[in-house]
């Protein structure tokens, strides 16, 4: 059985890298009219008030729901929301419910938007 990641919280230069790669999956917990503003690259949306939900499905109904491929309990996930404090709410939840490589990028939109603001994605369908 896999240990839980010992790093809680990951900064935005290995969020970008990590985000690119197969294996990880980038969650951006924001509410819909939040993601107006924009989203990170690479990221998938499962909002905050459904998250509990999503951990507790199979990853075919995250699929089927989210569109979120390979949500499994030994995914790499990181959680990502405004400023950290949902993405931190999740981790906890995450954790709880036997997944063991679920990390928070605790500077969230905030940060990210401010910092790379070439890099920020219209919303689709919002």
């Amino acid at each position: 059985m896999s240990q839980a990641n010992p790093q809680k919280f990951v900064e935005l230069p290995e969020v970008l890298k990590r985000a690119q790669e197969k294996d990880t999956i980038l969650i951006d917990l924001r509410r819909a009219d939040e993601r107006k503003a924009g989203i990170m690259p690479s990221s998938q949306w499962i909002p905050f008030e459904e998250i509990e939900e999503a951990l507790k499905s199979s990853p075919d109904q995250v699929k089927e729901k989210y569109n979120v491929e390979e949500f499994k309990k030994e995914q790499k996930i990181i959680f990502a929301c405004h400023a950290g404090m949902r993405a931190e709410k999740a981790y906890n939840m995450a954790v709880q419910e036997g997944y063991h490589n679920v990390q928070v990028y605790k500077g969230g939109w905030s940060e990210f938007s401010q910092l790379h603001p070439d890099k920020v994605i219209a919303a689709p369908g919002i």
